[in-house]
């Protein structure tokens, strides 16, 4: 049982230049796939960016005229209150 395991570890050791090309080559179609899926990963990431960029600039335009709103508010209810006086 030993010396059988021993010889296929044996085998499975062994590289020729072939093995080492089809390796080689088995590695680079992996790189490609896996830069292929990074790039799909950066144009996901670049439009939910761009979401949340919109979304800043709604909310900061929703404050301002919350904020000028409330001046305007309290500007009226001084001049009421000051023509009452």
């Amino acid at each position: 049982m030993e010396a059988a395991v021993a010889e296929k570890e044996a085998g499975m050791t062994e590289w020729n230049d072939g093995r080492l090309d089809d390796l080689s080559a088995r590695v680079d179609r992996i790189e490609k796939k896996m830069d292929a899926g990074f790039a799909r990963i950066d144009a996901k990431f670049d439009l939910v960016g761009q979401r949340l960029d919109k979304l800043q600039h709604s909310l900061t335009q929703m404050a301002w005229a919350y904020g000028i709103g409330m001046l305007g508010f309290a500007g009226a209810l001084l001049g009421l209150i000051a023509t009452k006086f």
